[in-house]
């Protein structure tokens, strides 16, 4: 087959002869050899290509003259040939036979052409058109006055460029100016053509098919029926008209016809026809498309009406400008961005499925601007708006149903915004806005949305209707289910006085923001905003049947808000509300342009006080008016859905308000605010946000939020679903522990966390705090608590003398419920100061503490507090004191006479500290314990040797090792040693004396001054009041010193009574070396007469209702104990603590000091026999001890 086909194409370019010869010669060896065969196919491809170019490249070009003649001086063009008979006139182009790409091209240079041209030839098919033109830069003109000027001669694959094609005659019969004949392929273009107003520029009656109009201007074709451009033949296939300039056209039966940036002074008419395309039409006067299958119309501007009358898949957009859209009959279609003015508006009878998409319609004529009706249906409208018209905004009529209006607006129009009449069902209006519609003082028209006649479930959804001249929302028809639900109906309804449009108001409006006039069917509406309907809120003229409830009315005057019949049957809102919508409120919605006009839409979003946030009832809607917002919780009352617009976790709260927190995570505030969002607090469910999900979640009330000392929290929470929620609470101290409480009370079981161990958590570094609460909810109140108590049963519990420069100190174990005890507790705090006392350098982990590089006999006193895990800390505990141990004495010697033995050895540090002292022994006589370092033994035998021991003991009385030495006496009447210590004492000027308070015979206290006369070489004296001695010890001599007439041994003892009568007190002096005479002797006598001890000197009443002491006590100590020991001491003037300031009478005070270290060695002292006797010490020791304690409380009654 692909043999004869390219044979066939090579005998045609060269020649049968020389082609079949080739052919033969190489198809003989392809029978014989395959590849050869390859050869010969290619052979032929190659050979047949070459003609076709060859073919190609001799298109010839033709020029023709109207006179036919070429000369040298008078050429066809500048480039013509000059050759004899390469010029044609127009009869030889009419016999011509022309081939494939063929140019023939006219010239202006011979004058017009008179004859009509017809075309000889076609091409061969595309891209081979035979092409008649203009020759370059000429204009040549076909002028003729009778019959066509052009035929195109039922020819295919043509191009006419350049020409023009006048009708210079006055024939009114019917004359064309280009009649195209069934032909396909066949384009005009530059084309011009001008009939005088006799004909139709270009006719064409047949079938036709790929014709193209480019750059055509067709004018002053027959005023009346005829066009400029009239294709009616019974098939037009893509047919293209772009860059034309016409008064009028018509196609008919057109499939697939562009019409593009063309011009048109008369109407553009396109009737039975399929993928119709109209676009960029600058100027058109008129539009009409009939039984149109798929058409656009696309950027056109039309003085006159565009009609579309039976179709489908019908697109008009962007038309800035015709008075009218019609569409009759339509099925399907789009409208979109028309503007639409002075004329009939839009006007849709028994179509379907048309949507209406950003347009407009001004000062329309007819029954409405945009009008539905005659059984339309499925119409949806979107974005568009009505206003300023003569007439009604919206209307749906005449049994249309299932009619939608999206984000419309009615403004300033004559009559009604939105209205639906006339046996109408299913009419849907969202989003839409009915505003300053009416004329003043008519107040039989003019409301913002109105069902009228028998009209069946229209729905208001988020319609807002303000300054309407009469009902802002009516209802007068008898259909059912019809609903308005989240509408604004505001300031609709004039009275005597206001000012509509300019106008004053004379007859005021006769209806109400709510209009109802119901012969049956119903009338719901709910969530609705009411304000400043004039006459009155609600006008019923008719039997109620409708359902009014969760609306919200702005306050007015309380006589005039309901109305049946006229003004006189005017009710108040508390009457109507008595009986009638019981959800419903009368209060001021707070917008948030709260003092507005409430002129634009704006005007009517909510501020977040406003009552109608969550007070609506659930009509199933899922956003607002934006048609974006999601509805959260209970829906709002209105239009507009308040958003709650913080984040829970991301924005902090204001601890002075309320929140309600939704299943997104999102929150507002309930209550009014009077701070910032300073609160770091958040709250959310353990598994997440759930997806998509807005209802209410939470109530949340800060009830305390500190944020100083110890930054406690405290919150109450509501919630009907939330079940196991994360906290977290920031704002608190950082790294302390919190004591988690459920209602008020501890809770160790209701929360868990990375930090909390039984309701105790630890916030961070930050001061932050998350935990997982998990036992339910209802209404509870939870608390994070810093405990600030310090830890409890803090103190000394022993001081362990380690050597001579080590103590021990070991506390109790302080106890600390919440939060615990510190990982390092104690500190340790020397008061005294003394040589190498320390106090903790750190707090530490153990109960002991180890001071060590101490003094030797030395007192020191320690103190510890103790913290817990908050840092908490208790005061410093009561002291204790201990001395470190003394060191073994050392250096023991001694001197003798023949009667005595002296002792000396090296001194204790701090030897009168406490119970420190010496005490020298041999067998069968020891010095006691005293605080001197030596020791005079006398009454010994001459010429013996005795054997001596001495010890220390520290203040504690803790006792060292014995050292010993042995000495012997001198010998009996060999003398021998210093003559001094034979010497005797010396007597003094007027003899050894003794007086008792300065010589007075009487006394009436027990307590008595002595005075003593001796030498200076007295250094010891004993005192007794039995003048065997036996009751008395050697002490350091005085000249004067206090005394107890009932004691003994140096009065470290004190009977504890002392009867009146005579008392004798006997003295004896020894010199240094202990030696005495019957001369160094002296006594004096006295009488008593007073009570007995038990009562001397005490006031009763200050110490009869003192409880037993129990407590040791000692020197820098503070506690309470001590200003009790101050009380008692002062209640006996021989212990008087002070006579005046601290610690004086009536001002006791906490502090153990010198003044009550020294009243309390007076105490001692003076009951020496019970307090000192039992341990040995004659001195008093200032130290509150066993026996010391044990006399107080005998002389207060409590034994």
């Amino acid at each position: 087959m692909w043999e004869s086909f390219y044979l066939s194409i090579l005998i045609a370019g060269f020649g049968g002869g020389m082609v079949r010869a080739l052919f033969g010669f190489f198809k003989q060896f392809s029978y014989k050899t395959p590849k050869f065969e390859t050869l010969y196919f290619f052979v032929l491809v190659i050979l047949g290509s070459c003609f076709l170019f060859a073919k190609s490249a001799s298109a010839t070009t033709y020029y023709v003259r109207a006179d036919g003649t070429v000369t040298a001086a008078n050429k066809a063009s500048a480039t013509s040939p000059n050759a004899v008979g390469t010029s044609l006139n127009m009869a030889q182009v009419k016999l011509a036979t022309f081939l494939a790409s063929d140019q023939i091209l006219f010239s202006s240079q011979g004058g017009n052409y008179t004859e009509v041209l017809t075309i000889p030839s076609g091409g061969s098919g595309v891209n081979t058109e035979i092409t008649y033109a203009n020759v370059p830069t000429e204009t040549p003109i076909i002028a003729i006055t009778t019959g066509y000027l052009i035929d195109t001669n039922s020819k295919s694959n043509i191009i006419i460029d350049g020409l023009t094609a006048n009708y210079t005659g006055s024939s009114a019969s019917t004359n064309i100016g280009v009649t195209i004949k069934a032909g396909s392929n066949i384009q005009f273009k530059n084309f011009t053509s001008d009939m005088g107003g006799y004909g139709y520029n270009m006719w064409s009656n047949v079938v036709l098919s790929d014709i193209v109009f480019d750059h055509v201007t067709l004018t002053n074709c027959r005023a009346g029926s005829l066009l400029c451009l009239l294709l009616s033949g019974s098939s037009n296939s893509n047919v293209t008209m772009q860059n034309v300039i016409a008064t009028n056209i018509s196609i008919s039966n057109a499939v697939t016809a562009s019409i593009t940036n063309s011009t048109f002074t008369g109407a553009i008419t396109v009737t039975t026809g399929s993928n119709i395309s109209i676009t960029n039409i600058p100027s058109t006067a008129g539009m009409s498309l009939s039984n149109i299958t798929t058409g656009t119309i696309n950027n056109a501007t039309s003085t006159g009406a565009i009609t579309v009358t039976t179709g489908s898949n019908i697109s008009i957009t962007n038309i800035p400008s015709t008075p009218a859209i019609t569409l009759s009959g339509v099925t399907t279609g789009t409208i979109s961005n028309v503007i639409g003015s002075s004329g009939t508006g839009f006007d849709f009878t028994n179509s379907s499925n048309i949507v209406v998409n950003d347009s407009s319609m001004s000062n329309a004529t007819d029954y409405g601007a945009f009008e539905t009706k005659l059984a339309s249906h499925d119409i949806t409208y979107n974005r568009d708006t009505a206003n300023n018209n003569l007439t009604h905004g919206f209307v749906a009529q005449d049994t249309s149903y299932n009619i939608t209006y999206n984000n419309c607006t009615a403004d300033n129009n004559r009559n009604i915004g939105f209205l639906a009449r006339l046996s109408v069902n299913n009419i849907a209006y969202w989003y839409s806005e009915a505003s300053y519609n009416g004329t003043v003082n008519d107040v039989s028209d003019g409301g913002g949305f109105l069902p009228h006649d028998s009209v069946t479930n229209v729905k208001c959804y988020y319609c807002i209707a303000h300054h309407n001249y009469n009902e802002g929302l009516g209802d007068v028809s008898d259909g059912t289910g019809n609903l308005y639900y989240n509408s604004i109906n505001w300031d609709n309804g004039y009275a005597v006085g206001d000012t509509f449009k300019g106008s004053t108001v004379t007859t005021p409006s006769a209806r109400s923001n709510i209009y109802y006039r119901k012969a049956g069917g119903n009338f719901v509406v709910n969530n609705g905003i009411f304000g400043g309907g004039k006459p009155r809120e609600i006008l019923n003229t008719g039997p109620s049947y409708t359902t009014l409830d969760y609306n919200l009315y702005k306050p007015l005057d309380d006589n005039k808000f309901y109305n049946t019949t006229n003004d006189a049957n005017n009710i108040s809102w508390i009457t109507y509300h008595s009986t009638k919508e019981t959800h419903s409120q009368n209060s001021d919605p707070l917008f948030v342009n709260a003092t507005g006009n409430y002129t634009t839409s704006t005007d009517y979003q909510l501020s977040y006080l406003s009552p109608a946030i969550d007070t609506g009832t659930n009509v199933g809607l899922t956003t607002d008016y934006t048609g974006t917002n999601h509805i959260y919780g209970t829906p709002d009352i209105g239009v507009y859905e308040y958003q709650p617009p913080y984040t829970i976790g991301t924005s902090l709260v204001d601890p002075t308000g309320s929140i309600r927190l939704y299943s997104d995570g999102k929150y507002r505030y309930t209550t009014a605010t009077s701070s910032t969002q300073s609160a770091n607090f958040s709250v959310s469910p353990a598994g997440g946000w759930p997806s998509s999900d807005y209802s209410e979640y939470m109530n949340v009330t800060l009830d305390s939020w500190l944020t100083s000392g110890t930054k406690n929290k405290q919150w109450t929470a509501t919630s009907s679903i939330a079940t196991n929620t994360i906290y977290t609470i920031g704002n608190l101290a950082p790294n302390k522990y919190y004591q988690f409480k459920l209602d008020g009370a501890a809770s160790t079981t209701a929360i868990t966390g990375a930090t909390c161990t039984n309701g105790l958590c630890l916030s961070d570094s930050s001061g932050n705090l998350t935990f997982t609460y998990t036992s339910g909810y209802s209404t509870h109140t939870f608390a994070l608590e810093q405990n600030t108590g310090a830890p409890i049963n803090v103190g000394i519990s022993s001081i362990s003398a380690d050597s001579t420069i080590q103590l021990t100190i070991t506390a109790q174990t302080a106890t600390d419920a919440d939060p615990g005890l510190h990982s390092a507790p104690y500190w340790f705090n020397e008061t005294t100061g003394h040589s190498g006392g320390s106090s903790s350098s750190d707090w530490q982990t153990s109960t002991s503490f180890v001071d060590s590089g101490l003094s030797a006999n030395t007192q020191y006193t320690y103190q510890v507090k103790a913290r817990d895990n908050n840092l908490n800390e208790s005061a410093y505990s009561d002291t204790l004191s201990k001395y470190t141990l003394a060191d073994t004495p050392t250096n023991l010697s001694a001197s003798s006479n023949s009667n005595s033995v002296s002792l000396t050895v090296d001194s204790l540090p701090n030897d009168t500290g406490g119970q420190s002292g010496y005490y020298f022994s041999r067998s069968g006589a020891n010095s006691g314990w005293i605080q001197t370092n030596s020791w005079t033994d006398t009454g010994l035998s001459c010429g013996n040797s005795y054997t001596y021991l001495v010890k220390y003991r520290n203040g504690d009385g803790t006792e060292t090792s014995e050292i010993s030495t042995t000495k012997s006496t001198s010998g009996c009447g060999g003398g021998g040693g210093s003559p001094a210590m034979w010497t005797l004492p010396t007597m003094p000027s007027g003899g050894f004396k003794i007086n008792i308070n300065n010589g007075a015979l009487t006394t009436s206290n027990r307590n008595v001054l002595l005075g003593f006369n001796a030498r200076t070489d007295i250094k010891k004296m004993s005192i007794s009041m039995t003048g065997d001695f036996t009751d008395a010890s050697q002490e350091d001599y005085v000249a004067s010193k206090q005394w107890d007439l009932c004691s003994k041994l140096g009065g470290a003892v004190k009977n504890p009574t002392c009867p009146d009568g005579k008392y004798t007190i006997y003295a004896r002096f020894y010199t240094v070396y202990g030696r005495t005479t019957g001369n160094a002797f002296a006594s004096s006598t006295i009488i008593l007469k007073s009570a007995s001890i038990s009562s001397e000197n005490l006031q009763p009443n200050q110490t009869t209702s003192l409880n037993p002491f129990t407590k040791y006590l000692q020197y820098r100590q503070t506690n309470a104990d001590i200003k009790r020991l101050q009380i008692f001491l002062n209640s006996d003037p021989d212990t008087k603590v002070a006579d005046f300031g601290a610690g004086s009478p009536s001002k006791e005070t906490n502090y153990f000091g010198l003044l009550t270290y020294k009243a309390v060695i007076k105490f001692q002292e003076k009951y020496a026999k019970d307090v000192l006797a039992p341990w040995g010490f004659v001195k008093g020791t200032g130290y509150v001890g066993k026996t010391t304690l044990a006399k107080i409380n005998e002389l207060i009654g409590n034994k």
